[in-house]
């Protein structure tokens, strides 16, 4: 049974919900596409607002199920395969101890992101790195595959959004680019994250490919380990 919220605390516990973001689970990604995880498997180690124990060895349980919410996971399944509007269930679980609800969900999953983080960074990366256009990497990545009239000359805003917030550190983790220079030279350097997963080369030898699967173990927010 879900614990009662603390009279005096609504005020943070609704800034809290609006703060955490995803909390990333080591379960694989694919697990998640069949349905929500088993509560006991997803269910975060530590309370990311008070940090009460999820479940204490032969304790309570302090983080309770609290259903389940569908959430965007745009973009490829595979590095080979075309883009998809898929839909992922994100377990959501709330906190007897101070009342937060904390949203679960795998990793490569990012906050406020329909696409997901290895969509968005193989389309960082084909434009950083490899030097492809805007309307080959939206032709690439973007689910919308057929692009109006009007728009087909466009540049594409979405990948532009995605390149300031790489800059700006606020993708992968990585710290703010602090350099001048073009918006895609900055983008790539706020790519850092993805090389420290690698074993060799450097940014300027990651391949599209390996910023996909480079893109699940890095994530922001983490409530586990």
């Amino acid at each position: 049974m879900v614990g009662a919220l603390p009279a005096t605390g609504a005020p943070g516990i609704l800034q809290r919900r609006s703060t955490y973001g995803i909390q990333h689970s080591d379960l694989d990604f694919k697990f998640w596409m069949h349905g929500p995880p088993p509560l006991a498997l997803a269910r975060p180690k530590r309370c990311p607002g008070c940090g009460v124990a999820g479940h204490a060895l032969g304790g309570a349980v302090a983080l309770h199920g609290h259903g389940w919410v569908w959430r965007s996971a745009w973009g490829p399944p595979a590095p080979d395969r075309p883009s998809e509007a898929r839909q992922i269930a994100i377990r959501r679980y709330r906190c007897t101890g101070c009342g937060a609800v904390i949203r679960v969900g795998p990793r490569g999953l990012l906050t406020r992101r329909a696409y997901t983080g290895s969509a968005i960074a193989m389309a960082l990366v084909l434009w950083c790195v490899v030097g492809s256009g805007a309307d080959a990497v939206r032709a690439r990545i973007e689910i919308e595959r057929v692009v109006g009239a009007t728009a087909a000359g466009e540049r594409w805003s979405t990948l532009l959004r995605w390149a300031r917030a790489a800059a700006g550190g606020g993708l992968f983790g990585g710290p703010p680019v602090r350099v001048g220079g073009t918006l895609r030279a900055r983008a790539c350097r706020g790519l850092v994250a993805l090389e420290r997963v690698r074993a060799d080369g450097g940014l300027e030898r990651i391949s599209p490919e390996q910023a996909f699967f480079a893109a699940h173990h890095v994530g922001r927010g983490t409530a586990f380990g």
